[in-house]
């Protein structure tokens, strides 16, 4: 693998970028976020949720964070 040398970080961030993804990179993302999926235990609860105001969907965030958070320390 060759090291790069770069002048700005600017140039080193643009390097990270992908603009030709190919079947590999896919999988290579899917795999670190399923990675990080299992790592929190977090899980979505299945279709669509509708909330009336911000507030009242990060109310129900918590509570679904406070609840899992209970269930790790059991």
């Amino acid at each position: 693998m060759p090291i790069y040398r770069y002048k700005t970080f600017e140039e080193a961030e643009e390097a990270l970028w992908n603009f030709n993804p190919d079947e590999a990179y896919y999988r290579k993302v899917f795999s670190m976020l399923e990675t990080g999926r299992k790592l929190l235990g977090f899980k979505c609860k299945p279709g669509i949720q509708k909330f009336k105001t911000f507030e009242e969907a990060n109310e129900a965030l918590e509570k679904e964070l406070l609840e899992l958070q209970r269930s790790k320390n059991r």
